[in-house]
């Protein structure tokens, strides 16, 4: 056997390991994301579900302190960047995976971002959550999901 021979095999032997591990990490991103896809969709329904349950579908007002708007919201974000993930993988189109790729990244640097400002800026988001907190005790008795919302955060969190 010569030196080509030699080379020859593994180097077929090496493209084959590796097109073995691209189909593996294809279908383990294409897994993943479709369990976040159902997340998602459960997310949207749970969401929907409650806010048509309280019928306050006309009444925009308590829009920021429903926690089914936030619920929804969440659920759209994951829906949509799990689509993109599932459907670029397997369809291993560059574009979508591109896009699945920067939106994991910009959701990641958000909640960075989000937890050194909370840090650094403690007291502000203190004052601003106890004036959050007024403004839904106010509408304590109106809102079942808000008033579980208020209990929840009394019982088990506490600020000192």
């Amino acid at each position: 056997m010569d030196s080509s021979t030699r080379y020859t095999t593994t180097h077929t032997d090496n493209n084959e390991i590796c097109c073995q591990c691209h189909v593996l990490v294809r279908y383990c991103l294409f897994g993943f994301n479709v369990i976040a896809w159902f997340i998602g969709v459960l997310f949207i329904s749970i969401g929907v579900w409650a806010r048509v349950e309280k019928d306050q579908l006309d009444d925009l007002s308590t829009i920021k302190t429903d926690p089914a708007v936030l619920i929804i919201v969440a659920g759209c974000i994951v829906f949509l960047i799990a689509f993109f993930g599932c459907v670029g993988a397997l369809r291993e189109n560059i574009c979508l995976l591109r896009t699945f790729y920067v939106s994991v990244v910009i959701v990641f640097l958000l909640q960075v971002c989000i937890g050194a400002l909370a840090l650094v800026f403690r007291e502000e988001v203190r004052e601003n959550v106890v004036v959050i907190m007024h403004r839904a005790i106010v509408s304590y008795r109106d809102d079942l999901d808000l008033q579980n919302a208020v209990d929840f955060v009394q019982e088990e969190v506490s600020i000192v």
